[in-house]
């Protein structure tokens, strides 16, 4: 899936979350992972997987429309189908999704 959102978009909707550094940071390495896969230059288009680990993050953790989660989610580009309810199992998306909950939980403990 192709979409016109870039990494540093949603890098930048990300800005002033607490643990803004950390999600950028796990964000980056997949980024440049997908940009050796596709041949793209970072910076490119978001990846699909990345815009929809990204969305649905932002959707199950943000704390408003005020959070910086809600922002990347809208940045993302991504929209799920009408019977979509979280990240699609078994994909490479689901594995960025399962690094970027791991951030985000590390608070609860």
């Amino acid at each position: 899936m192709k979409n016109s959102t870039t990494f540093e978009e949603v890098a930048a909707a990300l800005e002033g979350h607490h643990h803004a550094s950390e999600l950028i940071a796990t964000l980056k390495t997949w980024d440049a992972e997908a940009s050796e896969f596709y041949e793209n230059e970072a910076g490119e288009q978001l990846n699909g997987d990345l815009a929809e680990a990204v969305y649905w993050i932002a959707y199950i953790y943000h704390g408003g429309q005020s959070c910086p989660l809600y922002a990347a989610g809208s940045a993302s580009g991504f929209s799920p189908g009408m019977a979509a309810d979280n990240v699609e199992p078994g994909t490479e998306a689901e594995l960025i999704y399962k690094d970027l909950e791991t951030i985000l939980e590390s608070e609860a403990s």
